[in-house]
């Protein structure tokens, strides 16, 4: 099973019981997460900002939730980071003002 999950930022406080973690990032095309997110058997959203949950709407064809959840990373998610080009707060977000960041776990190791 693929397991989607939409976070907006990586922070590392997504792997509580880790001591080690590596993470691959890859930076993804709009087209390429509607890829990834068509793909999943389950998507997951993370996101903490309606704007960037509105924008996003276009490019998969939903608007996904938002919530103030915390996530914590489950071993086979394919985390996609959601983030602003350029730091700060915008009233308004369009897809061109978002970089999508595929984060792969490579390795890691419990405490």
């Amino acid at each position: 099973m693929k397991r989607v999950v939409l976070i907006t930022g990586f922070p590392l406080s997504s792997f509580p019981d880790q001591k080690t973690v590596v993470v691959r990032f890859e930076k993804l095309s709009p087209e390429e997460l509607r890829s990834e997110v068509g793909s999943a058997n389950a998507v997951v959203s993370y996101i903490k900002h309606q704007t960037t949950a509105s924008a996003l709407k276009p490019v998969l064809g939903f608007e996904p939730p938002v919530t103030g959840m915390t996530y914590l990373y489950e071993p086979g998610d394919t985390v996609i980071a959601i983030i602003l080009r350029k730091p700060g707060r915008k009233a308004f977000v369009t897809v061109d003002d978002l970089v999508f960041w595929k984060a792969t776990v490579v390795a890691s190791s419990p405490r």
